[in-house]
């Protein structure tokens, strides 16, 4: 697995946020979907970013301004508090590790063009019984994307939920 460290420059937070102990699965690029995914970071959520391969995230590059290291305020900004991973969605073993990371997964966020992930063999509705269950008669629907309405609202049928 190739893996490439996000700066985090926050400190660890002393109290625990709403979302500590929730795993979102970022697989979201440029703009909205990386700001998304930021501001579940944090409010305490555990994101792990999915990048490509060599390149990353195409903010990786916007600027300037860039710190000494050469890399984007602008990503640094939006990707505090991620882990982040690359991954090439289009390796069966690379694929393997996603739904891997999918297992351990409350949210995941995306914001591909409709047909992306299908077309690497990822049909998004067929990948939420992958995600995490937070008890054994409830699996929450952990699928969002901010940028299409592929996926239907999935509601959780766990007494108490709406």
């Amino acid at each position: 697995m190739r893996c490439r460290p996000v700066v985090n420059h926050h400190a660890t937070p002393t109290v625990p946020g709403p979302l500590t102990g929730i795993r979102v699965l970022d697989l979201t690029r440029v703009l909205a979907g990386p700001l998304c995914t930021m501001a579940l970071g944090d409010l305490g959520a555990d994101v792990i970013k999915v990048e490509r391969p060599g390149t990353g995230d195409e903010t990786r590059g916007w600027g300037p301004p860039f710190d000494p290291t050469g890399q984007s305020a602008y990503f640094l900004a939006v990707n505090r508090n991620k882990l982040s991973v690359a991954l090439d969605l289009d390796l069966e073993a690379d694929r393997g590790i996603l739904l891997h990371l999918l297992a351990g997964a409350d949210v995941v966020v995306d914001n591909f063009l409709p047909g992306t992930l299908e077309r690497r063999g990822l049909e998004p509705v067929a990948l939420l019984p992958y995600c995490r269950p937070k008890s054994p008669e409830c699996r929450p629907a952990c699928c969002v994307t901010p940028a299409c309405l592929r996926f239907r609202r999935v509601r959780c049928s766990c007494p108490g939920s709406r």
